[in-house]
């Protein structure tokens, strides 16, 4: 899976995260899987907070 900087956040700018998944597979987990373990809960809340504030400001311009 290849994820994409979508957010506009002025700070997103000055990450350098390396945008990858890494399989997770033997005794380091019990479900054979993919993880970004870069994404922190501060990252995922601020893209969520960018999704919000851009459809705040050009939801009623969308088609």
């Amino acid at each position: 899976m290849l994820l994409f900087q979508g957010h506009s956040r002025l700070d997103a700018y000055a990450e350098s995260s390396p945008w990858r998944t890494e399989k997770l597979t033997g005794p380091a987990t019990l479900v054979e899987g993919s993880e970004a373990a870069w994404v922190s809960g501060n990252d995922t809340a601020l893209y969520g907070l960018a999704a919000i504030e851009n459809l705040a400001l050009l939801g009623d311009r969308m088609p």
